[in-house]
């Protein structure tokens, strides 16, 4: 069993839970002050995710008599990132109170929950932090985790204006190619669209990201897909052969609650082939599907990346602004 310090305890009932609720909405309120276009959120937001995370995996509390000074909580990933399970601490179920040592409180809640993981057979211990719960990142930082993972988003409407501005900029340059055609990707497209999807598979599965047994969505999977209501995808085309495609969808599962929403357009899919980058294809596919998110009325864009992908996060962080970081550790037998 754990060993579990007398000022830390598992929470359950109602008042911890919902104590641990005004915590986390107070939480993000402090990442929206600095990034006020994400979604408000209350304190009734985050009790039934809670009250899930305690019946389905754990949350501790660590207390100074009966004042809860912060919490953390984690479940079990049966297969995470295609390596195995791990315990999975998202950004809303870490939080402190204003006043509380953070760093502190942060370091020994993990230390009470990293045995639970083991028992678990979980090996990877992972989790996101808001961007800006600074001592959270140091913490798992001096905790033995690294960042894998970029969240980021940004108002449709301020990405369309930098887009353009980007565009016009390599046109001044001279650093924009030929202009293939772009257009709003059909199920007929499906075939070409797997080809590509099987070589971003290939560039994840290679140094230095290294994700191991990364596939694509195959042909029928991609038409299964464009066939659904609220997707998109935009693709580039010269002389009948798809150049790159970015498609994008209503925020799915793991995707952070910070931006899901009715409002919300997230990306998740994006390629160019290599040999035809920085000819401003990215520029234009994400010019394409800004417009797409401001003609259905969606204000907000979101993506997130791997940390590792050089190529994404030095293009992702160029146009939109991060509100949280995925961490990773590696444990041992």
């Amino acid at each position: 069993m754990r060993n579990t310090s007398s000022a830390i305890r598992e929470l359950s009932g109602t008042r911890d839970l919902e104590t641990a609720a005004g915590l986390a909405a107070v939480a993000h309120r402090r990442l929206c002050e600095g990034l006020p276009f994400l979604p408000e959120r209350s304190a009734a937001d985050f009790l039934p995710r809670l009250a899930w995370m305690a019946r389905e995996g754990i949350v501790l509390g660590l207390f100074e008599g009966e004042s809860l000074l912060a919490y953390s909580g984690a479940f079990i990933v049966e297969d995470f990132r295609h390596e195995g399970p791990a315990s999975f601490c998202p950004d809303w179920c870490r939080a402190a109170a204003p006043g509380a040592k953070t760093f502190d409180a942060y370091r020994l809640l993990y230390r009470d929950l990293a045995p639970w993981a083991r028992e678990k057979g979980a090996l990877i211990h992972a989790g996101c932090s808001y961007s800006t719960d600074l001592e959270a990142i140091e913490a798992l930082s001096l905790c033995g985790f690294g960042r894998i993972v970029m969240e980021a988003a940004r108002p449709a409407a301020e990405l369309a204006l930098a887009l353009a501005a980007a565009s016009a900029e390599a046109e001044g340059t001279g650093r924009r190619g030929a202009r293939p055609r772009l257009r709003r990707a059909a199920t007929a497209d499906a075939e070409s669209l797997a080809r590509l999807d099987s070589s971003l598979a290939a560039h994840l599965a290679a140094s230095p990201v290294l994700m191991p047994r990364t596939r694509g969505r195959d042909a029928v999977e991609w038409a299964e897909w464009l066939g659904r209501e609220g997707t998109a995808a935009f693709v580039a085309e010269e002389e009948g052969r798809l150049l790159g495609f970015l498609k994008a969808e209503a925020p799915q599962y793991d995707v952070s609650f910070s931006v899901h929403g009715d409002d919300t357009l997230a990306i998740d899919g994006f390629f160019v082939e290599p040999a035809r980058r920085r000819e401003g294809l990215g520029l234009a596919l994400l010019g394409a599907m800004a417009a797409q998110a401001l003609g259905s009325g969606l204000g907000l864009m979101s993506v997130d990346c791997e940390t590792t992908n050089l190529e994404a996060l030095a293009f992702w962080s160029r146009f939109f602004r991060p509100f949280a970081w995925g961490f990773e550790r590696r444990t041992c037998d």
